[in-house]
């Protein structure tokens, strides 16, 4: 098991309720099973994350070197 640090930026955290939480998982958990457990009914679809500031896919594992993962609001710009 690994420990690691979830953090919400903008909308998220605002829906979340929190901006950072503190969380036990195993290396090969998807990031999606991850915030499901500490954040129950969770809508993925406007969200993107990140692990230890690289994006990734919400079905890909947090890897034994974990140590954030951050949700994202999705990025507007040009």
């Amino acid at each position: 098991m690994i420990h690691v640090k979830l953090l919400a930026f903008a909308q998220a955290a605002d829906r979340l309720g929190w901006r950072e939480m503190l969380v036990e998982c195993a290396p090969d958990e998807t990031l999606r099973a991850i915030v499901e457990r500490a954040a129950p009914g969770f809508d993925f679809t406007s969200a993107r994350v990140a692990v230890d500031c690289e994006y990734m896919s919400w079905d890909d594992a947090a890897g034994a070197l974990a140590q954030e993962v951050a949700i994202l609001p999705p990025v507007s710009g040009g």
